[in-house]
This record gives C-alpha cells, sequence and structure tokens, in this order.
C-alpha cells in the first residue's frame, strides 16, 4: 500500500463491474497491490463514477481529517491506536536495527492494518443497524502481472516484508477471528477480492472480476501453521484485537437489545 501518486495514463474502468463488486454500495474502500492501479481505480471511483459517493483508503487508519472520515450517514470511525506499538504486527518477528526507511515502511504498515480494522468495526455496527456494509475491494491480481502474489509470498516471514503482504494477512485474521464470530463473517462479507482484467468488448477499458479470497487455498493453512510456529508472543501495548473487541463490546452494550457483552 503506498500513497496515491499521479499516473502517466489514467485507465478508464467499465462501471457496471465495479458496481457489481462493490454491490452498487454508495460507499467503498479500495486497496491493492501498487502495480494493479489500484490508486487510479480508486480515483475513478471517487471521480467519475457513480453511485460511490465516498471512496476510503488506508488513510482511514490516521483519522487526522476528521470530516473526511464520516461516512455518508455522518458517523466519524472509530479508530483503534497503533501508537507506541514497537510491534510490526502480532506474528512478526521485531527487528532491532532498523534505517530511517525501514520505520517509515512500518508506520505506514500499522497505518494501513489498523484502516482495516476500522472498516470492518464500523461495518459491525452497520450490520446491526441494517444499513448497507462498506465493501473493501482489494486488488489482488491484474493482467500479465509482472509480480504475481500467491500464498507462499504472503505467508512467508521475512524482514522488510512488503506493506501489502502485511495488509492481507490482517485481513485473513479479520475474516478468521475465533474471539468474535460475528465479527468473523463481517468481514468476509465486508472483503471482495478482485483482479483487473482488460475488457474484451472495449478496447481501453479495464474491468474487475472477482477472484475468491487466497485463504481459501487449499494449502494455506499449512503454511499459516508454519508461520505461526515462528511468531514472537511478545505483549503488544496497542493490541488491535482487544481493542476491536473492547470498542465493538462497549457498542453492543449502548444497544436496546441488550446484548451480553463478549469477552476480550
Amino acid at each position: 500500500m503506498q500513497a496515491a501518486q499521479p499516473s502517466h495514463s489514467a485507465p478508464r474502468f467499465d462501471v457496471a463491474s465495479i458496481n457489481k463488486a462493490c454491490r452498487d454500495s454508495e460507499q467503498i474502500m479500495v486497496y491493492g497491490w501498487e502495480h494493479t492501479e489500484y490508486e487510479q481505480l480508486s480515483i475513478f471511483a471517487g471521480n467519475i463514477m457513480r453511485p460511490a459517493k465516498r471512496v476510503f483508503d488506508y488513510n482511514l487508519g490516521r483519522l487526522e481529517d476528521l470530516q473526511r472520515m464520516k461516512t455518508l450517514e455522518g458517523r466519524i470511525f472509530e479508530r483503534i491506536s497503533f501508537e507506541d506499538c514497537h510491534e510490526v504486527d502480532e506474528d512478526e518477528s521485531d527487528v532491532s536495527e532498523r534505517t530511517e526507511e525501514v520505520e517509515d515502511v512500518e508506520t505506514v504498515k500499522k497505518i494501513a492494518k489498523s484502516a482495516l480494522v476500522n472498516l470492518i468495526l464500523e461495518n459491525c455496527k452497520r450490520k446491526k443497524e441494517s444499513l448497507p456494509l462498506i465493501p473493501l475491494l482489494f486488488v489482488i491480481d491484474i493482467d500479465d502481472n509482472p509480480y504475481p502474489a500467491n500464498i507462499d509470498t504472503i505467508s512467508i516471514r521475512k524482514e522488510n516484508d512488503y506493506v501489502t503482504n502485511s495488509e492481507l494477512r490482517r485481513l485473513y485474521k479479520l475474516c478468521s477471528l475465533e474471539a468474535d464470530a460475528f465479527i468473523a463473517d463481517v468481514a468476509q462479507e465486508s472483503v471482495v477480492m478482485v483482479t483487473v482484467k482488460a475488457s474484451k468488448i472495449s478496447p481501453g477499458v479495464l474491468k474487475l472480476e472477482e477472484k475468491r479470497p487466497f485463504w481459501q487455498h487449499k494449502d494455506w493453512k499449512e503454511l499459516w501453521a508454519k508461520r505461526q510456529l515462528t511468531a514472537k508472543n511478545t505483549p503488544k501495548a496497542h493490541n488491535w484485537k482487544t481493542q476491536l473487541l473492547s470498542r465493538w463490546n462497549r457498542y453492543l452494550t449502548t444497544q436496546p437489545s441488550g446484548e451480553k457483552r463478549r469477552k476480550c
């Protein structure tokens, strides 16, 4: 995940394929690999396409401009904290000495992963309130991909890993959250993996096609288990799971349904 940069030639997208992927939602979030045109998709969706009226990205993890970070209904996204968190991810090893450049990348990882949690928390509320979910379009592949991702590259543990691999792992954790089945179900319903393909009907136009999540691959669980064997169980000052469950439980206690608090 990188900050959006101007493109030398902005591509055109098939609006119908975007609408189909995002379930005709008026609000969407867009993530993806830098080389998959996800940045241009985000710009296209926000400035040209309708009915998308609001497009969120990884900056949802910053929430510096609260007015920009409101839903169309006017609610400000709750934010989990990642400040002063020395671990990049709960199962990623600490590196004692990092260059300033690497530290910057690690900060982007924290922001981007926090944004995903913030979105899922909002979508859990929306599910309870019978509001349309805000889909997360994750552009994971593109025609003639020079750097194709696969379950091996996503699961492998390595120093200075790509930000996008870290985002994908966070999504998997959200979609398989054992501590709260409702949150996991909402996360699964929210995530739409897509690949960008050239339209066979309209030359120069790109279309989106849905792709099954990588964690549905038959070998994923085995690879994930191998990764977990090398995890460091170091206490974290800002554990995202604890924060997510705490905020969700707090929300539930304010609802008329009187649902019982879940354990964090």
